[in-house]
């Protein structure tokens, strides 16, 4: 763990210091999106979609940090919520014009029941991705896509789970 803070220190360090190119460019996103997280467990798969506020700052052409805060229904049991958001540092070629970036990140949210006394179950962790988009002047579109991993939503079960997030973001640039 004390590994992973310091590599990302160092990765946020060095695109602190090197911000000359956002004197010729918007350096702030902001926008809406949609959000989905698909846990996969051996016999079931449950599929969570909803709105998401989007939030994207580059340091340069090449580090950006972003994040997703979103608001998520379940498709078969409309009564399941899940709010939360994630946090990702984008490594790869952002900003103007195309954008292909690796990233990684951790997220939290709360997994909630309000018909039944209120049940709330929380989860958190890390995750990798993609990110694949095109940067207009004042616009951006683009599709996160991440892994992440499992442990929370687990729980006990000696079975094989898997969860992955898809965002499509549209954003405007300041």
């Amino acid at each position: 763990m004390k590994k992973s803070i310091f590599a990302v220190s160092i990765l946020v360090g060095a695109a602190l210091v090197s911000t000359s190119a956002l004197a010729e460019e918007s350096a702030f996103s902001v926008g809406i999106g949609s959000y989905g997280l698909s846990i996969k467990y051996p016999t079931v798969t449950d599929t969570l979609t909803g709105p998401a506020l989007n939030l994207n700052l580059n340091f340069n052409r090449f580090v950006s940090l972003g994040s997703h805060i979103y608001a998520l229904q379940h498709d078969t049991i409309s009564t399941l919520e899940m709010n939360g958001y994630d946090i990702l540092i984008r490594g790869g070629l952002v900003g103007s014009g195309i954008n292909v970036a690796a990233s990684a990140g951790a997220w939290s949210e709360t997994l909630s029941q309000p018909s039944i006394n209120n049940a709330t179950a929380d989860f958190s962790g890390t995750c990798l991705g993609v990110s694949l988009g095109y940067s207009w002047e004042s616009f951006t579109i683009l599709a996160d896509m991440t892994r992440r991993t499992i442990k929370d939503y687990q729980g006990t079960s000696s079975g094989n789970v898997d969860a992955a997030t898809t965002a499509i973001n549209l954003s405007y640039r300041f």
